[in-house]
Order: structure tokens, then sequence, then C-alpha cells
């Protein structure tokens, strides 16, 4: 359940976004949406990229095309350094990279999120590609952590000139509207 809201609430950003940018409304007339995912588990785990590409073509939004680049355990710097992501999002010409690493709830993880995603976002525009965080969750023993993983995912996003994705906002709505909501 808890990732179906949360894919929920990213395809129909996604998609929302690129159907208000093209100016059109009719599916047919669109290419599909070229959309890098770049990330950890939190992306990987029931292929979250997948679930979004199925909801946007339910909600005959702009179709999705995609490719994943999710290794557990690895922020954006180990993206840039390590796992071929970058080589991923030169490879073809991507319309969206969607970004996403840890709850980044601690100072030094903030830090280290805003300059990577800056860093990201620059390389992407180069290409002509634009840029999206997807603001995740903390674990449940570290709830509490919430709103500094909110406001961490927003600095980085308005930092790099990016779009919000707010998964992570949205599972806090998810739960003041149905406080029992097993997410």
């Amino acid at each position: 359940m808890r990732h179906a809201v949360l894919a929920a609430v990213l395809a129909l950003a996604v998609t929302g976004a690129a159907a208000a940018q093209s100016g059109e409304t009719d599916q047919a007339q669109r290419e599909p949406l070229q959309v890098l995912f770049v990330g950890n588990s939190l992306t990987a785990t029931n292929d979250l990229p997948a679930i979004v590409a199925s909801l946007g073509r339910a909600a005959k939004r702009v179709p999705i095309e995609y490719a994943t680049v999710a290794s557990g355990g690895v922020n954006l710097e180990d993206h840039w350094n390590l796992t071929g992501a970058r080589d991923a999002l030169l490879a073809r010409p991507w319309d969206v990279v969607v970004l996403q690493q840890g709850p980044s709830s601690l100072p030094e993880s903030q830090a280290d999120l805003k300059k990577w995603a800056v860093r990201w976002a620059d390389l992407a525009r180069e290409h002509g590609i634009r840029t999206a965080l997807l603001t995740v969750w903390p674990e449940e023993a570290r709830s509490y952590a919430f709103p500094a993983v909110v406001q961490s995912y927003r600095a980085a996003a308005v930092a790099a000139r990016g779009t919000l994705l707010p998964a992570g906002s949205a599972w806090l709505a998810a739960w003041r509207r149905a406080p029992r909501l097993a997410l």
C-alpha cells in the first residue's frame, strides 16, 4: 500500500508537469516522457519507476518510458562516482532525471543532498534535461525526522532549480487524514 500511494503522487507529479509544459491534452499526440530514476532501495523496492509508469498509463497522462539506476544504500555522490548513473544520464535524450537518496535529515546529510543535487542538475541542464527530487521518508524508528527530511529535499530542489516530487509530504498528509493508515 505504501508504495502505491507514493507512486501515485510521483506519477501524477511527473506526468502532470509534463502535460502542463507541453500544453497538450490528447495522449495520442504526445511522445512518451523519457525519465531516468537515480536512487537507492527506496526507488528500487517494488520497482517504483514501473509503478509510476503504470499509474501514468492508467490515468491517461503522458506515457512514460524509463530506466533506473538504483543500488541499495547509495547516495547521489556514490551515483556520480560509482554506479554508472552519470553515464546513463548522458546515454540518451532524457526529459527528466528523478534524483533520490536516503532521508537526509541530519545537517551533514542535508548539505550533501543539496551539493550533489545541484551538481546533477547542472549536468542535466547542460543536456536539456529537467531535474526532479523525490522526497523520501525516514525509517519507522525515526518518524520524528519527517519534517527535517521534507525540508532537506525542498531546500535541495530549490538549490538545484528542480521540481520537488513530495512523496514524503504526501505520506504525512495521508496520515493526517487517516492516522491508522498502514504506510
